[in-house]
């Protein structure tokens, strides 16, 4: 079942410039363009990323933060410290699929 994060601040490019003959990369600000967007994902895996080129959105399984519940406190906190790309594991029985 192929998870993906989605609705997370995420950085979704990076650029390369050569200063003072070195190279450095830049990410611009973090990016959260909505459920629907590609400018999306999970904290750490851009949505493109994430997705790949082997299956349609239709078949990708979408998690947000917003799936945990009032009642899900403690999973809550752990998003907000941890991340929610090392919490995708743990989202089981409040995954939802959006297109």
């Amino acid at each position: 079942m192929p998870i993906v994060g989605i609705n997370y601040d995420t950085h979704v490019e990076a650029k390369v410039e050569k200063w003072q003959g070195a190279w450095w990369f830049s990410f611009p600000k973090e990016v959260n363009a909505g459920v629907a967007s590609p400018l999306t994902g999970d904290g750490t895996v851009p949505f493109p990323g994430a997705k790949g080129d082997l299956l349609e959105r239709e078949r990708l399984v979408c998690a947000t933060p917003q799936d945990l519940t009032f009642w899900e406190l403690r999973d809550k906190l752990l998003v907000e410290f941890g991340g929610l790309h090392a919490f995708l594991p743990k989202l089981n029985h409040r995954i939802t699929c959006r297109s």
